[in-house]
């Protein structure tokens, strides 16, 4: 009867480990991702309101998994 008690305190070890190691993600899809970004060393109104004007083709590639990133740039960068 010993090796029966031995084999469920095993396969309920293995189920507490697999429970604790497959708990999921506690990111949900809804959540963004904030990253503090470099400063922006010059004037963000008037002329150098829309950011993509001149920075558009340099950083479109690297801000790639940043949905709609275009106009949310002052989320992550501030101005000096």
């Amino acid at each position: 009867m010993s090796k029966k008690w031995l084999l469920l305190l095993l396969v309920l070890a293995l189920v507490a480990v697999l429970t604790i190691g497959c708990g999921g993600d506690t990111n949900t899809p809804d959540e963004p991702t904030v990253v503090e970004g470099s400063t922006i060393p010059h004037a963000v109104d008037g002329e150098y309101e829309d950011c993509m004007n001149c920075h558009g083709t340099a950083i479109s590639e690297s801000h790639a998994d940043f949905d709609s990133f275009a106009d949310r740039c002052l989320d992550c960068h501030a101005q000096e």
